[in-house]
């Protein structure tokens, strides 16, 4: 009986349109992305909160990683022993630091048994707003997603929008996340299962300047996903009906 339905990605509104065919119809639907909240990373820039580990350069995954083909990070742990083995990074300059991941022991031991464990840091939980500055002093945000969730867009993207750095991303070429980075002329990008791709997007980043260009979005991007932008998509949608 609903006017309009709004979805928050392009997929979840395909899903539903497949399964309620002449019911979910094209016009009675609008995309709504999830989004930022300026206000709180206004807060969280005011926070004095210890980034780095002397001049090693931080590459930070905030949140939960699956274990399993959602986010398994083996192929970038893979990468970064590639590198190591290489001499393009070591112990001393660089970190992997996933903040609060869960399944922490395991992900010790997968650090371990790929040689990487002298970059990998697996750092406990934090205040929301100590994980915002966290994001805005890192030197890249990661962020990985498997074929699994292709139709889902996980939230934490649009915060590293704002937080406007490099982002590393590890994803299926086919799902949302993907489509949002490209949108966004994010890239290049890697597949989470591919060793030699995500390799080649982290010599990418460690370039520096030239390389964290293609990798950050723009101010106008981030400003497309502020709450505040997207309320006023809302507004369209409540004038509309």
């Amino acid at each position: 009986r609903a006017t309009k339905l709004v979805f928050c990605t392009r997929s979840a509104c395909r899903i539903a349109q497949q399964r309620y065919a002449g019911v979910v119809t094209p016009e009675r639907t609008a995309i709504i992305p999830n989004g930022y909240e300026e206000q709180v990373f206004q807060a969280a820039a005011g926070l004095q909160v210890p980034v780095r580990q002397g001049s090693r350069r931080l590459l930070l995954h905030s949140g939960t990683v699956y274990k399993g083909a959602e986010r398994d990070p083996t192929m970038l742990f893979r990468a970064l022993q590639r590198l190591l083995g290489a001499g393009e990074i070591s112990p001393e300059s660089f970190e992997l630091r996933l903040r609060n991941p869960s399944n922490e022991d395991y992900f010790r031991s997968l650090a371990g048994k790929e040689g990487v464990a002298s970059l990998v840091t697996v750092a406990p939980a934090i205040t929301y707003r100590e994980a915002l500055a966290e994001m805005l002093g890192a030197d890249g945000l990661l962020v990985l997603q498997g074929i699994t969730s292709n139709p889902a867009v996980p939230a934490k993207l649009y915060e590293y929008f704002r937080a406007r750095k490099p982002i590393v991303a590890l994803v299926h070429p086919d799902g949302e996340t993907a489509g949002e980075l490209r949108s966004a002329s994010v890239g290049p990008l890697a597949s989470l299962t591919d060793e030699i791709e995500i390799a080649a997007v982290l010599r990418h980043w460690l370039r520096g300047p030239e390389g964290a260009r293609t990798l950050t979005p723009s101010d106008a991007v981030t400003a497309a996903y502020s709450r505040q932008g997207l309320t006023r998509k809302l507004a369209d949608v409540l004038a509309s009906v």
